[in-house]
């Protein structure tokens, strides 16, 4: 999933410390917490690079990190045993096991607020996090690691992703002054650990100062790009100009674009492949198709809903019963979640059907054609989740349902329906309502909370954070918060028994024109839509549909929506701040709200942009900057439209659909696909030079 030097923004609380197994092949997974606010560059044969860690027993109580709380990062290189840490917790942590115990050697210490700070251990493979289960008592544990290992970050609640081990410091190279030299794959090797290797692309932006870089004996310039494939078959070459310098070097930018919507031996899809989602940590990626050569044994002609791990490149059909049944009938819109029980995570996909036959119980009795919402265990067990309230396996919602969103615990899902039988109580009108459907617990959303009664207007689109705590919707309801007097779809959230109206101005001004398809970051702190509203920000003058973030807790007490905490910012915008002259839609968010994936008609947000078609664009919160990404691994722009874009928890991968036939070799099935872009990095490749001709390459840094 990761490779050398990504940034992975996460923030959450990590709870459990314990050691798993592989289900398969000889690489260890090793698991480990308890750091809150802790993100991971990359995880290394010979060390890991941190950004920050979170001392929580210092937090005042379980408070979000303020500026002057310590945080820290151990680091050591000697595997030793100290009998004065404490032992396993098993009745307060059952499946907590320890390796090697550490005495640390070294602690990195910086503030919350600090500017990133880069950690890195020694080259003995000792891979040490700090982190605090024991109130006070801070516990340091180690293992060694080797490349093909995987590091699973288990949170709370209910998120994970993967890292793999990677050599990132490669071997050494010997040149004479004045000779020419082969780079291959064991100095400069880019793996994303999901994708495949030869997909990646170099892309040159800088040249060597004192040699020249070839590519199949042409010289290369700024701008150029080379493949893994390239490196890999010792197409890529340096040559020293035999001046007495002692280094040079070049900078490039590496990532990939891969096509998706295969089958688990790489033969691309027969007919259009729509709607993906994308999980936390990229690997798994989701999808309707209506092609029948993706799994073998499909005839039932209909779309499905499919399942591409890109970490084996297995693609399963997941609209199906319990016991492999396939429908019959189409399923649409699936959406993606990693559950959480105990020492094991589960996948899970939620989506729509008009299926009858994927859940009964007893005799069947899943009858009638109506779309419905089902949510599946992958490969395990299908459930129907929009029935009326779990009175009767039969008592499905008497109207359509549409659209679920599902929480990373994977068994909280949302969605819009118009029917009337789920809670009669409270929902009684025919208007299209949000429903919230955790365990065997159905919630109404769309209501008003002081007249307990639902929505006077039709609402639709959730989106639910990742923690579960809070679901976004758009409204025309005028009854959900107070003033809500501009008669328009409006975007809300509901979390904790209250409503908030968040397509509003930084000064809580109401929009002017209708706002759409809301997106949450992992705990709900940052909501981004798409609004045609010309008064949430200054400047506004373009007259289009834009995309729009809410920071609802801008001074990170932990409390969100408090007057004067709040900002709205639009960014659908060029890096240098021009608004767009195109229509922009359909946002998607990194878990920490950094990222923002989303697509647009405009041809202004980037350079270059001379395609005439709808393309996907991230923006960067940090850096302020847009990057196009439906664009092929040598940067090529795409000739076709795309859309539906989702982005994975950490912004490293993007998945969306497209019709292009040029982002990916050989696509000539005619078809819309999915493709998942990986972000990469940038990097420099140093090459130091000795007296006597001896060149080390390479040390890739940032």
């Amino acid at each position: 999933m990761k490779s050398k030097h990504l940034t992975i923004v996460m923030t959450f609380s990590i709870i459990l410390l314990t050691l798993l197994l592989p289900a398969q092949g000889e690489a260890r997974l090793w698991q480990f917490g308890d750091v809150t606010y802790f993100t991971v560059d990359q995880v290394c044969r010979d060390g890991v690079t941190v950004i920050a860690g979170y001392d929580k027993a210092n937090d005042g109580g379980g408070q979000p990190p303020q500026p002057d709380d310590t945080a820290s990062v151990a680091i050591n290189t000697r595997l030793v045993q100290d009998s004065t840490l404490p032992n396993p917790d098993t009745a307060q942590y059952p499946i907590e096991v320890y390796g090697p115990r550490l005495a640390a050697s070294t602690d990195v210490l910086m503030t919350y607020n600090e500017e990133p700070l880069i950690a890195d251990i020694n080259d003995d493979g000792t891979f040490i996090i700090h982190f605090n289960i024991y109130g006070s008592q801070s516990v340091l544990w180690s293992q060694l690691l080797d490349v093909g290992d995987s590091v699973i970050v288990y949170s709370a609640p209910f998120l994970n992703f993967t890292l793999p081990v990677e050599d990132c410091y490669l071997n050494q190279l010997t040149l004479n002054q004045g000779s020419t030299t082969t780079i291959d794959n064991t100095q400069l090797f880019v793996s994303d650990g999901l994708t495949n290797d030869e997909h990646a692309a170099y892309q040159l932006n800088a040249l060597p100062s004192n040699g020249t870089l070839r590519l199949n004996g042409n010289p290369l310039v700024v701008g150029d790009t080379f493949t893994q494939d390239d490196v890999n078959n010792n197409r890529l070459t340096y040559q020293h100009d035999g001046s007495a310098t002692t280094s040079d070097s070049f900078a490039f930018h590496a990532h990939a674009t891969t096509r998706i919507s295969v089958d688990s031996n790489g033969t691309p899809g027969n007919d259009d492949s729509l709607n993906p989602d994308i999980g936390i940590d990229g690997q798994w990626i989701a999808f309707q198709s209506r092609a029948t050569n993706l799994v073998a044994s499909d005839t039932n002609n209909v779309d499905d809903i499919f399942v591409h791990n890109q970490a084996n490149n297995v693609t399963t059909r997941e609209s199906v019963s319990t016991d492999e049944m396939q429908s019959n009938g189409g399923s649409f819109r699936p959406t993606l979640a990693v559950g959480y029980a105990e020492s094991t995570s589960d996948m899970y996909v939620a989506f729509e059907s008009r299926a009858t036959n994927l859940f009964s119980v007893g005799n069947a009795c899943d009858d009638g054609a109506d779309l419905q919402v089902f949510r599946r265990e992958i490969g395990v067990q299908t459930i129907h989740y929009s029935r009326s309230a779990f009175f009767g396996p039969c008592e499905k919602a008497n109207s359509d349902a549409f659209a679920p969103a599902i929480a990373e615990d994977g068994q909280t899902v949302v969605f819009d329906t118009n029917a009337t039988n789920l809670l009669p109580d409270q929902d009684q009108d025919v208007a299209r309502d949000i429903y919230k459907m955790q365990s065997q617990t159905l919630l109404l959303v769309s209501m008003a909370i002081d007249t307990n009664v639902a929505a006077d207007g039709p609402s639709s689109t959730p989106a639910i954070s990742d923690n579960g705590g809070h679901v976004a919707f758009d409204s025309t309801a005028t009854n959900l918060v107070n003033d809500d007097t501009n008669n328009l779809l409006d975007i809300f959230i509901r979390s904790d028994d209250q409503n908030v109206r968040v397509s509003v101005s930084s000064d809580d001004i109401q929009a002017d024109r209708p706002s759409y398809t809301p997106a949450l970051s992992f705990d709900g702190r940052y909501v981004a839509f798409a609004s045609e509203a010309t008064n949430l920000v200054d400047g506004d003058t373009n007259n289009d549909r834009d995309i729009f973030v809410r920071d609802r807790d801008t001074d990170a007490d932990g409390i969100f929506d408090e007057p004067g905490a709040v900002s709205t910012t639009r960014i659908s915008v060029a890096g240098d701040g021009s608004q767009a002259n195109g229509a922009s839609f359909a946002p998607s968010i990194s878990a920490n709200g950094r990222y923002i994936a989303f697509e647009s008609f405009a041809s202004n947000l980037v350079d270059d942009d001379t395609n005439g078609v709808q393309d996907i664009f991230v923006f960067d919160r940090e850096t302020n900057q847009t990057t196009r990404v439906s664009v092929a691994g040598d940067g090529t722009q795409a000739n076709g439209s795309s859309s539906n874009a989702a982005i994975s928890s950490h912004g490293d991968y993007i998945v969306f659909e497209s019709n292009a036939t040029n982002l990916v070799e050989d696509d000539t099935n005619e078809s819309t696909d999915i493709f998942v872009h990986y972000r990469g990095f940038a990097s420099e490749f140093i090459l130091t030079i000795e007296p006597g001709g001896n060149i080390y390459l390479p040390l890739i840094t940032r």
